[in-house]
């Protein structure tokens, strides 16, 4: 090995140079994309340039997400001003 990145640094960090690479849609449904920190998922957490009209996350219950417990409600809609957010478990 020549760098001292870990596997999983790399991945993460490749996943959010992709996420900056993405056009923008008006409607998404992300696999997986919850986030512990903000409502608004991992897509937008990680730089997602953009925002949908709606925005669609499809994840794990809460008590089985990889990253622990969410901060905040996954059992309510949201609505920003860019849109509307839904979590479907």
């Amino acid at each position: 090995m020549l760098s001292k990145v870990t596997f999983h640094e790399m991945v993460h960090n490749s996943r959010v140079k992709w996420i900056t690479l993405l056009p923008k849609f008006k409607h998404i449904l992300d696999i997986g994309g919850s986030s512990a920190n903000i409502s608004e998922g991992a897509l937008i957490e990680l730089g997602y340039l953009f925002r949908p009209k709606s925005l669609l996350i499809f994840d794990l219950p809460v008590n089985e997400q990889y990253w622990g417990l969410p901060k905040y409600s996954q059992n309510i809609d949201y609505q920003f001003h860019w849109g509307t957010l839904s979590y479907l478990h």
